[in-house]
């Protein structure tokens, strides 16, 4: 399987997987993630930390700004490429998964847990409890661990083992189910993988 090819079956494959993890995952795995010790929710996190879009976004973004003001001229050609990649893909897959929710406005666990809501609102957007498809610190990760899998292949079993970890501790967290995460998951590698196969799009090299 070629290089260019791949990331497209691995979203295809995560998102199919997404639908029977809705039927058979995803209500169980809500109320077993209710019995985790506080040791394991310390755990889950940190992960989930790993997963806020904050801290890629703030110093990419304030290096990108600072160039452009003139402050940063001899800041090198590939630490500024490399800012700009990681700050629009991180962004733009972030909104992308922000709108994705305000059309489905599927209700998290806690809805599902306190009152048994599991249906769809549809078009409701600025309601966090309502924002559970697809899992927006999973998008985040998955599309943080495609960036260093591009710019460090030998990096990569890990880069992507650790997004798994962050879309794990959101569903031990309660902040989603499974197929949110995997849902996330596959459009964040779609993204990118069309991202990169723009005409003259190119991963800076070392």
């Amino acid at each position: 399987m070629s290089l260019s090819r791949a990331p497209f079956v691995y979203a295809s494959l995560l998102a199919l997987a997404a639908a029977p993890a809705g039927l058979w995952l995803d209500q169980p795995t809500a109320l077993a993630a209710q019995g985790l010790g506080a040791e394991a929710r310390s755990i889950a996190r940190f992960f989930s930390a790993l997963g806020d879009s904050a801290w890629i976004l703030i110093p990419s973004g304030a290096v990108l700004a600072l160039r452009r003001a003139g402050v940063l001229r001899t800041l090198p050609d590939l630490v500024l490429a490399r800012s700009r990649q990681l700050f629009w893909l991180v962004a733009g897959t972030g909104l992308l998964a922000d709108l994705i929710k305000g059309v489905v406005a599927r209700p998290r666990p806690k809805l599902y847990l306190r009152e048994g809501l599991v249906e769809p609102r549809w078009f409701h957007w600025f309601d966090a409890a309502w924002a559970s498809m697809p899992s927006g610190h999973t998008v985040t990760a998955f599309t943080l661990a495609f960036i260093v899998a591009r710019w460090y292949p030998r990096w990569s079993v890990m880069a992507f083992a650790i997004a798994a970890g962050v879309a794990m501790a959101r569903v031990a967290l309660g902040a989603h189910y499974p197929s949110d995460t995997l849902a996330g998951a596959a459009l964040a590698v779609l993204c990118c993988a069309a991202v990169e196969r723009r005409p003259g799009w190119s991963w800076p090299a070392r």
